[in-house]
């Protein structure tokens, strides 16, 4: 019996690698036919690319002059610059330009930030596990989620919702079970708001995040209050960081510049918003959105 048991892990785990095997190499294939800089939103890839060049040559003042007044998904800026500095690296040995040729070898950067949707392959499979589920039924979820055009739609593009998605499933995983601890709660929080600081409209997820972290486990209300502090200390933390930064470095407040750039957000008729979701996941998604 036990000898079955081991011979299923086994094979569960060997169903996930298959599925994680086909996601990366699916990734690949999209990254490697170009297509990057479809999107406008790309071009905030070019404030990475410019952190990157500022490392290389040390420049770290200006680094932290740029970080202190960057609010639009500021934190993806800073996760950029590693694919944006290995796009560096690269173009520097094979006698490229940076300047120049950053839309040759945009495939490299790509390729990394791709990895963000895999990550979150794996973080959902995990999170079920954490959550109670077996090995099965952890791997069949895995697989609904890299069978998601949604998780595919930005594969190829420099974009920060896989990033900050990956992110705030991050912070799911790693407090499920450990509720009971002031620790977990402060990483909870401060996850949560590297998520929404990577990109701004994922507030809703990361609340939704927080919210189950301080509900998912029933006990005294000091208790559940003691989790809504932690979590609340803990997403405070990066914002306060920001805050001092953007004072001590380019004497403007980090959170009023970043009010003024929530009050750009204004495409759109508001009152259709409750339906668009639905209306793009049955485009995206068609009738997989069922199985769902």
């Amino acid at each position: 019996m036990r000898f079955d048991g081991v011979k299923k892990g086994l094979a569960e785990h060997a169903f996930l690698m298959y599925v994680v095997f086909f996601s990366l190499a699916i990734r690949l294939i999209l990254v490697l036919r170009g297509g990057q800089f479809f999107w406008s939103d790309e071009f905030r890839y070019f404030k990475a690319r410019y952190l990157a060049v500022q490392m290389a040559q040390g420049h770290w003042g200006d680094i932290l002059r740029f970080i202190a007044i960057d609010v639009e998904h500021s934190f993806f800026t800073l996760v950029a610059s590693i694919p944006a500095f290995a796009q560096y690296l690269f173009n520097s040995t094979h006698g490229m330009d940076m300047e120049f040729d950053v839309f040759a070898t945009a495939w490299l950067p790509a390729a990394i930030v791709s990895l963000a949707s895999v990550l979150s392959i794996l973080l959902v499979y995990d999170i079920c596990r954490r959550a109670g589920c077996d090995g099965l039924e952890a791997s069949i979820a895995a697989f609904f989620m890299a069978c998601s055009t949604t998780m595919l739609y930005n594969a190829r593009h420099l974009l920060p919702y896989d990033c900050s998605l990956a992110i705030a499933l991050l912070a799911l995983r790693h407090t499920l079970g450990r509720e009971g601890r002031l620790g977990a709660s402060i990483a909870c929080g401060v996850l949560a708001c590297l998520a929404y600081l990577t990109y701004n409209g994922h507030a809703a997820l990361v609340a939704v995040i927080l919210a189950l972290h301080v509900l998912n486990r029933q006990g005294p209300w000091n208790r559940l209050a003691a989790r809504a502090a932690g979590c609340a200390i803990g997403f405070a933390l990066p914002i306060a960081g920001l805050e001092l930064l953007g004072r001590a470095a380019a004497g403007k407040s980090y959170l009023a510049t970043a009010v003024e750039f929530s009050k750009t957000a204004v495409q759109g008729d508001m009152t259709e918003g409750w339906s668009l979701p639905w209306e793009y996941l049955w485009s995206a998604e068609s009738l997989w959105v069922l199985v769902w």
